[in-house]
């Protein structure tokens, strides 16, 4: 689908591309917690979304062709993951930066609700939730306001800003503060809207349209391994470590990603930026 929406308009599909999971997430967090909380059947009403995929499959039934009709069906089904030559070079330089905002997205999946419930004396389970809508949001918004900005000056303020952020979360782990918590996700958030569109940019442009599948797919395929695999190694590190040390490992890995990002940034580029 990535893909497909770059066809139909590279610059809005590549926009569509870097807001539509972070604006997904928060939705997704804060109706599953409202499903909960209310208790409005939450085992059951997760299948409600098969309904929403059946009427965008339908919906694709006035969704105009931008490819060329021929033959094989069945076989253009099979999965296409590669990253074509002219992009490579771009794309082993953002990965850095594109791990660290998917790390910071498995962070406040993963370890943020235990620190929340630790530093709050009032569970409730909306705050978790607002911290990753705080998280997403605000990196969505970054996303509208960066958008005119080149791919690179773009991806060098969101690492900064991730660098800012993941500071500010630490800090307000040491000092057990709720507050402060939050005020990190919304500067987190910046970096993380801003990091992912630089990325999106430098790369998804280079391919060419019968390659855009390909490099798209391994573009997620990075970006959702870096949101869970790290997220997985802290869940196993809190029961050895605990949940402060652990923290700290895991903000140290993204504060030293970020600032690769950056170095790297100042790299001459070998490839034409969108």
């Amino acid at each position: 689908m990535g893909a497909a929406l770059l066809d139909v308009h590279p610059e809005r599909g590549s926009l569509v591309n870097s807001i539509a999971p972070l604006t997904g997430m928060a939705a997704g967090a804060m109706l599953s917690c409202a499903l909960l909380a209310y208790q409005l059947a939450p085992l059951h009403s997760g299948y409600l979304l098969l309904g929403v995929f059946v009427l965008l499959l339908i919906g694709l039934a006035w969704t105009p062709e931008t490819g060329l009709l021929r033959n094989g069906a069945w076989a253009s089904l099979r999965p296409s993951v590669a990253v074509p030559p002219q992009a490579r070079t771009a794309f082993w330089r953002v990965m850095p930066g594109n791990v660290a905002v998917w790390m910071v997205g498995g962070f406040y999946l993963s370890l943020m609700p235990s620190l929340l419930a630790q530093n709050t004396p009032a569970v409730s389970p909306w705050l978790s939730r607002i911290s990753v809508a705080a998280l997403t949001l605000s990196g969505a918004v970054a996303i509208l306001l960066a958008r005119r900005t080149a791919a690179t000056p773009t991806l060098r303020a969101g690492a900064l800003c991730l660098i800012v952020g993941m500071t500010l979360m630490l800090f307000a782990v040491h000092r057990a503060s709720t507050g402060w918590l939050l005020a990190g996700a919304c500067i987190t958030g910046l970096g993380f809207g801003m990091a992912f569109l630089g990325a999106l940019r430098s790369v998804l442009p280079l391919a060419k349209p019968h390659e855009r599948a390909g490099l798209t797919a391994v573009f997620y395929i990075e970006s959702y391994l870096a949101n869970s695999v790290p997220a997985i190694i802290a869940g196993y590190l809190t029961q050895h470590l605990g949940l402060i040390d652990t923290t700290y490992i895991y903000g140290g890995v993204i504060l030293t990603l970020a600032t690769l990002a950056i170095v790297l940034t100042f790299i001459p580029r070998l490839t034409k930026e969108k």
